[in-house]
């Protein structure tokens, strides 16, 4: 199902490994990334429960998804993880539906995503955000 034209997605972070949404977010990174380019996807749910259980101190994991309303499915989703040892944010993942490409779906997903870093970084009391790595081109084909 594809939302209407220039209707913009919800872009929601979940934070529950049980979490449907978190399901179906990661099963889309899986379809996009071959198994040598990408964790298991039970790592990434063991990532989402041990910060649900608040085992992270100066690491933060983040799986953020872009959901269009009557969709069941996410249109994208993003995951990345700030280390505060070093007050860094790290893309680790971006993944678009291929019937959502073109509509800059990770354009909405990114900022986000660095906007959760940003506040990683405060609630560590760093004044700023060092740097963001893990950028894609703009061709990439995941986009």
């Amino acid at each position: 199902m594809s939302a209407p034209v220039g209707a913009d997605p919800r872009i929601v972070e979940t934070e529950d490994e049980r979490d449907p949404l978190a399901t179906a977010a990661l099963d889309l990174v899986q379809q996009m990334f071959a198994p040598a380019d990408r964790q298991p996807v039970s790592e990434m749910l063991s990532e989402l429960a041990e910060r649900r259980l608040g085992l992270f101190s100066n690491y933060n994991y983040h799986l953020l998804a872009a959901c269009f309303e009557g969709d069941p499915e996410p249109a994208g989703s993003i995951i990345g993880v700030y280390l505060g040892g070093v007050n860094a944010g790290f893309v680790m993942y971006l993944a678009v539906r291929r019937e959502y490409r073109g509509r800059r779906i990770a354009r909405l997903l990114r900022p986000r995503l660095i906007e959760a870093f940003r506040a990683d970084a405060r609630r560590l009391g760093r004044e700023a955000l060092g740097w963001v790595r893990g950028e894609v081109r703009a061709t990439s084909p995941w986009l």
